[in-house]
């Protein structure tokens, strides 16, 4: 019983596709004039174990990217004193599914964060989400390092927004 109860798991599994939400063509507006970006790249949970996948391989991959493009990295500093104060995270998070120890939900996401006006009788300035993309989905224990393939496909959508709004 159990067996056939794994089998139509991974069935249903591998016949499901994985969730994505890809960014909206106005959303790579946001990305017009915008010269850098802070890069932040949020902590893997410690109690997974991600087989060779690193916050600092992310990292790496995300800037990589970035210089490639020629878009500029930005400290803290520097992001804060540019406009908009730009900010590019970067999150990987993944869950065990109770009662399956090789079971994993996981999330990709990759969000563009700045400072936004809101159009009010006393206009407010705040931090808002301006360009994202996501993704989550099941995968086994042994696949979690590949979440770091989702990760470089969503930089290329991500620099590929930013060429088409910058282009010289």
């Amino acid at each position: 019983m159990k067996r056939l109860l794994l089998i139509c798991i991974y069935s249903f599994l591998f016949l499901q596709p994985v969730t994505a939400q890809a960014p909206s063509p106005k959303d790579k507006d946001s990305l017009k004039g915008l010269a850098g970006v802070n890069v932040v790249i949020e902590k893997l949970d410690p109690k997974i174990d991600w087989g060779d996948l690193t916050d600092m391989q992310l990292r790496t991959d995300v800037e990589l990217s970035l210089r490639k493009a020629r878009i500029q990295l930005l400290s803290s500093e520097e992001s804060a004193k540019s406009p908009g104060a730009p900010i590019l995270s970067v999150n990987v998070a993944a869950l065990k599914v109770d009662g399956y120890p090789s079971l994993y939900t996981f999330s990709v996401q990759i969000h563009l964060s700045q400072i936004v006006s809101l159009q009010r009788p006393t206009p407010k300035d705040v931090y808002a989400t301006t360009w994202s993309i996501r993704s989550v989905g099941y995968i086994s224990r042994t696949s979690l390092p590949n979440l770091r393939d989702y990760v470089k496909d969503y930089m290329d959508v991500f620099i590929n927004g930013w060429l088409t709004v910058n282009s010289k």
